[in-house]
């Protein structure tokens, strides 16, 4: 689901719309676990270290390797800027 889909079920519409007819506090419930989740996924940990390293690499033609992994340090950097920007977007800069 996309924020789309959350908007269409407050009208009373789109596919998830009686999910929350009968309990629209589960709506914001649902929200608040998208978000926590999103964040979780942005926010370097041991989980999200185990879950990306070595994830993401980058053409190379040092050597003849063809493609160079990402340290660590440049995804926490990269999910810092994500963060940040997101951050900037929604009016709260330097959280």
């Amino acid at each position: 689901m996309d924020t789309g889909d959350y908007l269409l079920a407050m009208d009373g519409e789109g596919e998830q719309a009686a999910t929350w007819r009968h309990r629209p506090h589960r709506l914001v419930y649902d929200l608040c676990n998208e978000i926590e989740r999103l964040q979780e996924a942005l926010t370097p940990s041991a989980d999200t270290k185990a879950a990306y390293i070595g994830e993401f690499t980058q053409p190379s033609e040092i050597d003849g390797v063809c493609d160079v992994t990402i340290s660590w340090t440049a995804t926490k950097d990269i999910m810092a800027a994500i963060r940040t920007r997101a951050a900037e977007a929604a009016g709260k800069e330097g959280e």
